[in-house]
C-alpha cells in the first residue's frame, strides 16, 4: 500500500507552472461568464487529441460484459425473499422480463433490450403502470447520459451492494480509441482484488477528463497501483494519453488528482472539483486586477484605453439584460446613444472607478428606458484588462499566483498543492498513520468477522479489520494511549487486549467507547486561542448559548434567501447563510422575536429575511453598528457590557470599535468597500420603512394564543345572533308578542348541533375539539352566504310589508336572548375548563 505522504510530495502543484497561471488569466479575460470560464478550465488540451473515433470492438466487449454480469446477478443472486423485502413491484416486473433475454454480444444487442421493453410497454394496456423502459433507465448498469455515463459496482452487482464514500477523484485524459480499453482493464483489476468501484466517462472527446474515478481514503492507493499496472501493460495507451485537466495535481505524468468537494447542507454534491476552484480563481484575479489598477493609475490612463474597454463590456451587459423587456436596445440608433452616454459617465467617474468604487454610475434614461448599471457589470467590464496588464507587467503573473493561493486558503484549499482540500489532505495523512498501526497488529487477530446486536440479519456482521480500522482512525497518533485507570498502553496493546472486552458493550458506538475508557488530550493551543478570542470580543448580553439556538432559527429561513450571494470584500462573494453564520448569528439576541427601534416586535425569521438583508450593504462587516441601529436596546446593553471591561482597552477603542477584535478590525478595513452613496441610502431607508410598515400591519393580530379564544367566542355569539335573527324574520312582528320562549328550542338544537356525546370521553376530547375547529372554519364561507340571504330576505319583507325593523343590537338587548347567550357561554367555558383539566391529568400520567 502506498504512503500518502510520499504521494502528496510527488504531486505537482498546478499553480507552480507559469503557463497554467498565464492560461488562467487569459481565460478570465476572454470569458465574461462563470460557466464559460469553467469550460475553459476543462477544455485546454482536448484539441490536441488525434483520434476522434472510439474503438467499437472494445466498446462491444465492455458493454456486453457489464450487461451479462448484471443480468446474472439480478436473476440468480437476488432471491424471491429479497425481492419481497424491496417492496418494489417495478423491479419485480423488470426482473421477470430480463430473465427471458439471452446474453448479449455487443452494444447493438444492448440497445435491442431497450427496444424490446418499448414493445412490451405498448402491449400493456394498463396506463397506471410505470413503463418498463423508465424502470430500465433507473436500474440499467450501462445507460448513456448526455455528457457522462456512470459505471458502478453497485449498479452491476446490486446483490453485493457497498456504501460508496467519495473523498478524492482521479482524472484520466485518454484518447477516444483507448477509453473503453482502459475502463475494461481498470474494472477487471478491481474485480480481481475484490474492490468496489465507481467511475464515469465521456466518449465525446471534447474535454480534458475522459474518465473520472471516485475514491475514498482506503482505496485511493489501490486504484493508483492498478493504474500503474495498466501503464506497464499498455505503454502505447499511456503515450497517446493527453494531459489531464489543468487544475489537477499531476501523478506519474498522465493521472490527475483532485479533492472531492464537500457536500452541501442537504447532503448533496452541488459542485465539482473544477467548478469550486473556478470561482476562487476568478475572485483572486479580479482582486489583483483592481489592485494593480489602483497602484498604477498613470500607466492605466496612458496605455490601457480604459474608456473603450469599459464602454464596450458594459453596453454588452446592458443589451443582454434589457433584451427581454425591450427589443429596441439592439437598434443602431439606441446603441449609439448608449455608447455615448456610457463614455461620458465613465470619463466623468474614471478616478473613482480606478479606486474600485463601482457605485458612481447608477441609472440613466435613454428613449424612455431606465438603464440601471450595477456594480457587477462594471466589475465584469474590467476582466479584459487582466490580459493587458499581464502583457505590460510580467510581475502581475506572480501576484495572481499568490492571490489564488491566498483566496484558496481562505476557502479551505491547500496553498502548496492547489488540487488538495485541506481536510481531505489531513484525512489521507491520518490514513497513513492508521495503516502504520494496523501493520503492528497480528493478522490472525484481524482475520475474522464481528457481529453486532440490534441489526437485521445479513447486515449485522462485518469484517473485523474494517471495525478495527474505524477504531484506529479515532485513536491519538504518535503517542501511547492513556487509560482512565492510569495505565499507558501502546496502540497494539489497546487493540488486541482491551477492544475485545469493550466491543460488544459499545456495539458500533466507537466515539463513546473511546471517551469512556481512554484520556483524549485536547490541543491546548487551540483552546487558549479560543479563550483569548472570547475575552477580547464584545458581545451582546445573554448570548452564551446563541450559537446552538441560532442554528435552529436558520433552518426556518427561506432557502432562496440563504442562497443569495452577498459581497464581503472586493470581488469576494459568499452566500447569505455563510454571512449570517460567520458574522451575525453569534451576536444576535436570543428569542423568537426581535424588537425594532420603532418598538415594533417582529419574528426573528422576518428580521433576518427582510431587515438584515436590506441593511447589510450599508454596514459591511460592522455587525454591532448594524444591530444597534435596527434593534431596540441593543446599543444600550452593549455599552453596559463595555463598562465592565478593563479600562486598558479604552486606548484601543476608536468610535466605539475595539481594534483588538479581529472581526471588527476586518469590518473597519472593509467598510469603505460596502458604503453606498447618499441616494442609495435614502432608497434603502424608504424600503426599510415600507417593510416595517407592512410588518406593523401584519403583526398586530399575531397574539394567537389569547385572541384565538376570543375570536372563537365571538363566532359562537354571531352564530347564535344569526339564528335568532333568522327566526325573528320568519316570525316577523309576532316575535315579541308571545313566541320568544321558542328561542329555548332553537338554542338547544343549536347547542346539540355543535357538541358531541363523545365529549364525555376524556380520551376523545382532543379529536372532537379539532372537528369543532374545522367545523367553525368551514362555516365562515357558509356564514357569508347566509348573511347575504338574510339581507336579501329582509329587503324583500320591507318591500312587501310595512313593519318596524329590528336591529341586531335590539335583539341582543332582549332579556330572554341575553339570558340564553349567557347560559350558553357559561356552559362553553365549563367545557373548555374540563377539557384543559383532562389534558393536564393526561400529561401528569405521561410523566
Amino acid at each position: 500500500m502506498k504512503n500518502y505522504k510520499e504521494i502528496y510530495e510527488k504531486i505537482e502543484n498546478p499553480l507552480n507552472d507559469d503557463e497554467v497561471v498565464r492560461k488562467l488569466i487569459e481565460g478570465y479575460s476572454d470569458e465574461l461568464r462563470t460557466k464559460q470560464y469553467y469550460n475553459k478550465l476543462v477544455q485546454v488540451n482536448y484539441k490536441e487529441k488525434k483520434y476522434k473515433e472510439i474503438n467499437m470492438e472494445d466498446k462491444d466487449r465492455l458493454v456486453s460484459q457489464i450487461f451479462n454480469e448484471w443480468k446474472n446477478d439480478i436473476t440468480k443472486n437476488i432471491s424471491d425473499e429479497d425481492i419481497k423485502s424491496y417492496n418494489n413491484q417495478d423491479f419485480v416486473r423488470l426482473r421477470e422480463c430480463i430473465k427471458n433475454i439471452p446474453d448479449i454480444k455487443d452494444f447493438k444487442e444492448n440497445s435491442k433490450v431497450f427496444n424490446r421493453l418499448t414493445k412490451l410497454d405498448k402491449l400493456d394496456k394498463d396506463s397506471k403502470k410505470t413503463k418498463l423502459t423508465d424502470i430500465y433507465e433507473d436500474y440499467a448498469p450501462f445507460f448513456h447520459g448526455s455528457t457522462w455515463t456512470y459505471i458502478s459496482h453497485n449498479s452491476i452487482n446490486p446483490s453485493k451492494y457497498k456504501k460508496i464514500i467519495v473523498d478524492h477523484r482521479l482524472y484520466l485524459n485518454t484518447e477516444n480509441i483507448d477509453t473503453y480499453k482502459v475502463m475494461e482493464l481498470f474494472r477487471n483489476k478491481c474485480k480481481e482484488r475484490e474492490l468496489d468501484y465507481h467511475f464515469k466517462f465521456s466518449d465525446r472527446g471534447d474535454r480534458d477528463d475522459t474518465i473520472v474515478i471516485y475514491s475514498d481514503d482506503k482505496k485511493l492507493s489501490k486504484y493508483l497501483e492498478i493504474l500503474e499496472e495498466i501503464k506497464k501493460e499498455e505503454p502505447e495507451i499511456i503515450k497517446r494519453a493527453q494531459t489531464p485537466p489543468m487544475l489537477t495535481g499531476k501523478i506519474d505524468g498522465w493521472i490527475g488528482y483532485g479533492s472531492e468537494p464537500s457536500l452541501d447542507e442537504n447532503g448533496k454534491n452541488t459542485k465539482s472539483f473544477n467548478s469550486s476552484r473556478s470561482g476562487i480563481i476568478q475572485n483572486a484575479i479580479s482582486k489583483e486586477t483592481i489592485k494593480w489598477l489602483r497602484e498604477n493609475k498613470e500607466l492605466t490612463k496612458e496605455d490601457l484605453e480604459l474608456n473603450e474597454y469599459l464602454t464596450k463590456q458594459i453596453s454588452d451587459d446592458i443589451k443582454d439584460k434589457y433584451n427581454r423587456m425591450d427589443k429596441s436596445v439592439y437598434e443602431p440608433e439606441f446603441q449609439e446613444k448608449l455608447l455615448k452616454r456610457l463614455e461620458k459617465e465613465i470619463e466623468k467617474n474614471k478616478s473613482e472607478l480606478l479606486e474600485g468604487k463601482f457605485d458612481k454610475i447608477k441609472e440613466f434614461n435613454i428613449d424612455g428606458i431606465n438603464i440601471e448599471v450595477d456594480s457587477q457589470m462594471i466589475q465584469r467590464a474590467f476582466r479584459p484588462l487582466s490580459k493587458k496588464i499581464l502583457k505590460k507587467d510580467p510581475s502581475f503573473l506572480e501576484k495572481v499566483r499568490d492571490g489564488i493561493k491566498e483566496e484558496g486558503l481562505a476557502n479551505g484549499i491547500d496553498s502548496e498543492k492547489f488540487c488538495f482540500d485541506i481536510d481531505k489532505r489531513d484525512k489521507l495523512f491520518n490514513e497513513d498513520k492508521t495503516n502504520e498501526i494496523l501493520k503492528t497488529i497480528d493478522p490472525q487477530f484481524l482475520n475474522k468477522k464481528i457481529k453486532f446486536a440490534g441489526f437485521a440479519k445479513g447486515h449485522d456482521e462485518i469484517e473485523y479489520e474494517r471495525y478495527i480500522r474505524a477504531v484506529v482512525k479515532e485513536l491519538p497518533k504518535d503517542k501511547n494511549i492513556i487509560m482512565k485507570d492510569g495505565r499507558q498502553l501502546t496502540p497494539k496493546q489497546f487493540i488486541e487486549n482491551e477492544i475485545p472486552k469493550l466491543e460488544q458493550k459499545y456495539n458500533i458506538n466507537i466515539n463513546k467507547l473511546l471517551e469512556e475508557n481512554i484520556i483524549i488530550e485536547k490541543e491546548k493551543t487551540k483552546t487558549n486561542k479560543n479563550k483569548n478570542n472570547i475575552e477580547q470580543r464584545y458581545t451582546t448580553p445573554d448570548n452564551s448559548k446563541n450559537e446552538e439556538y441560532n442554528k435552529d432559527i436558520l433552518k426556518n429561513i427561506n432557502k432562496d434567501v440563504l442562497n443569495k450571494k452577498v459581497q464581503v470584500g472586493e470581488g469576494r462573494e459568499i452566500t447569505y447563510k455563510e454571512y449570517l453564520e460567520k458574522y451575525v448569528m453569534h451576536k444576535m439576541p436570543k428569542g423568537e422575536k426581535i424588537k425594532l427601534k420603532n418598538g415594533i416586535e417582529i419574528p426573528t425569521k422576518q428580521y433576518i429575511e427582510e431587515v438584515l438583508l436590506q441593511e447589510k450593504s450599508k454596514y459591511g462587516l460592522n455587525i454591532d453598528s448594524m444591530l444597534a441601529d435596527t434593534i431596540k436596546d441593543y446599543a444600550k446593553k452593549e455599552n453596559e457590557k463595555t463598562k465592565s471591561i478593563n479600562t486598558n482597552n479604552i486606548r484601543n477603542n476608536v468610535n466605539g470599535m475595539d481594534f483588538k477584535d479581529n472581526v471588527i478590525e476586518e469590518a473597519r478595513i472593509s467598510n469603505d468597500g460596502f458604503k453606498d452613496n447618499t441616494d442609495k441610502e435614502k432608497v434603502q431607508k424608504q424600503r426599510i420603512q415600507k417593510v416595517l410598515l407592512e410588518t406593523e400591519k401584519t403583526n398586530l393580530p399575531m397574539k394567537i394564543g389569547f385572541f384565538e379564544k376570543i375570536k372563537q367566542g365571538f363566532k359562537k355569539i354571531k352564530e347564535i345572533a344569526h339564528k335568532v335573527k333568522e327566526w325573528v324574520d320568519k316570525k316577523k312582528d309576532s316575535f315579541f308578542r308571545g313566541n320568544i320562549k321558542l328561542v329555548d328550542i332553537d338554542l338547544e338544537e343549536l347547542e346539540k348541533s355543535e357538541t358531541n356525546d363523545n365529549l364525555n370521553k376524556p380520551e376523545e376530547k382532543e379529536i372532537v375539539e379539532d372537528k369543532e375547529n374545522k367545523k367553525v372554519e368551514k362555516t365562515i364561507v357558509e356564514e357569508e352566504k347566509e348573511r347575504n340571504n338574510i339581507i336579501n330576505e329582509e329587503k324583500e319583507v320591507q318591500d312587501n310589508m310595512n313593519y318596524k325593523k329590528i336591529t341586531n343590537s335590539e335583539i341582543l338587548q332582549n332579556k330572554a336572548v341575553k339570558e340564553k347567550i349567557e347560559e350558553y357561554m357559561k356552559n362553553l367555558n365549563d367545557k373548555v375548563k374540563n377539557s384543559s383539566n383532562s389534558q393536564k391529568d393526561d400529561k401528569d400520567l405521561d410523566r
